[in-house]
């Protein structure tokens, strides 16, 4: 029993340690104390193992052996979570003792980060690989969700996969990937989770356009949009598109929750002790209410997850980018500071029927087992109610916001410098004409 309470500790708690070493830049530390952590080597962790390993080695600049660990991570992903067994694990102990289900965003940063480290191996083809599979996460997506859900399709997703196609080459796809992007913030007033529609996607759409000669498209983004097309003559030493981290992933800690379980006419709900919600029990549990006294029934604790943002971050605007004499502001193309709690929020309204008649489960065998003894009865209530926890794992290592900006290049070599809260990283890169440049840097 103490074992089990024990292992309930919270996430963070359990692997500060090598999230301080990450942060800190020192990566052969971080590397042993993943590989010391207990609870990250658990069968049940295996997929956060991956993310982390893959994370570690791509920010160490060993692009290899960080897409092996992110190759083996969306391998567990595509294997599916095995939702029935979870579920009974979960019921029995808590849903932190289940196999982790990754979050939907982390998928796509799965991708985001394959790609690039296939780009900076050469493997081109590969990383237009990942970009065909962001179009098949995004349907994947949609199926699952209803049309009420925001977050059917992730827009910072489809603008890298519209990236890739242009920097290969393929304008035709990377106008349909743009214009996919474009739609998802202008399906939300142009404002997706916390991030504007940047104002780079919105010429790209509009440029990929103009190239394949799609005047009626342009036309129409241009209304939609409500900007012009500024044909800009490319340069001559090709294009560099910086990527730009910022911050730490929101982590995640517990808040309880307090419920009563109620019958009204034909059915049973819960109900909040501030009476704001009322939650219908789920019957899929099959659990039989008939002979069973209310009053017998306690007040529920309900353990729920809720992230917290690691640091506040200095606006994008802090943030310079320097070639030359010329100095380029970035734009915003991912909050995940913003888009994990909201959808946090939206999967928890779905998950609340499930998580509170759990609880029910519990209480019933609590019930039956102080009929037979109650010292045992007793003792099984007290272990329920000290493993009642919330699943506080998230991939934490990735940054609170990713911005982007793209750079003009003359011939040869210079040298790109980044600003940012006083800190300063230069980028040696070597302009070509016609090539386009992947970048990407951590603060």
């Amino acid at each position: 029993m103490m074992l089990m309470v024990t292992s309930c500790a919270s996430y963070r708690q359990q692997t500060e340690q090598y999230y301080q070493q990450l942060q800190k830049g020192n990566y052969s530390q971080a590397k042993q104390l993943l590989k010391s952590n207990k609870l990250l080597n658990t069968r049940r962790n295996q997929l956060l193992l991956f993310f982390e390993k893959g994370y570690l080695y791509h920010v160490a600049n060993q692009p290899d052996s960080s897409n092996f660990y992110f190759n083996l991570a969306d391998a567990l992903i595509e294997e599916g979570y095995k939702k029935g067994v979870n579920l009974a694990i979960s019921t029995l102990g808590n849903p932190m003792l289940a196999d982790y289900k990754a979050e939907d965003y982390e998928r796509f940063m799965m991708h985001y980060y394959k790609a690039l480290n296939y780009w900076q191996l050469g493997n081109i083809e590969a990383a237009l690989v990942e970009a065909r599979r962001i179009t098949l996460a995004n349907n994947s997506q949609k199926e699952r969700y209803n049309n009420n859900n925001r977050y059917q399709q992730d827009a910072f997703a489809l603008n890298l996969q519209g990236i890739l196609y242009e920097a290969s080459g393929d304008i035709n796809n990377a106008f349909i990937a743009y214009r996919n992007a474009s739609e998802v913030y202008l399906a939300d007033k142009g404002i997706y989770f916390g991030t504007p529609i940047p104002k780079q996607l919105q010429q790209s759409a509009l440029y990929t356009a103009a190239q394949m000669g799609f005047n009626s498209e342009r036309q129409w983004l241009e209304k939609q949009l409500q900007v012009r097309y500024l044909e800009i003559p490319k340069s001559k030493g090709g294009e560099a598109i910086i990527f730009i981290e910022r911050g730490r992933a929101p982590i995640k800690d517990q808040e309880n929750y307090f419920f009563t379980l109620i019958k009204d006419g034909g059915g049973y709900f819960f109900m909040d002790n501030m009476h704001n919600l009322r939650i219908p029990m789920d019957v899929g549990f099959g659990v039989d209410l008939t002979n069973k006294s209310l009053s017998d029934i306690s007040l529920f604790r309900l353990a729920l997850p809720k992230y917290f943002p690691q640091q506040s971050l200095m606006p994008v605007t802090n943030l310079t980018v320097k070639i030359g004499a010329a100095t380029y502001t970035p734009e915003k193309a991912q909050d995940i500071n913003q888009l994990a709690p909201a959808l946090l929020r939206q999967r928890l309204l779905t998950e609340l029927s499930t998580s509170l008649t759990r609880l029910l489960v519990k209480k019933l065998a609590e019930q039956e087992l102080k009929k037979k003894d109650k010292t045992s009865g007793e003792i099984l209530e007290a272990f329920n109610f000290l493993m009642e926890k919330a699943d506080t794992r998230n991939w934490q290592s990735l940054p609170a916001e990713v911005d982007y900006v793209r750079v003009p290049l003359a011939v040869g070599a210079q040298t790109i410098t980044i600003q940012y809260g006083g800190r300063q990283k230069e980028l040696t890169v070597s302009g070509v004409s016609g090539k386009v440049q992947l970048l990407h840097v951590r603060f």
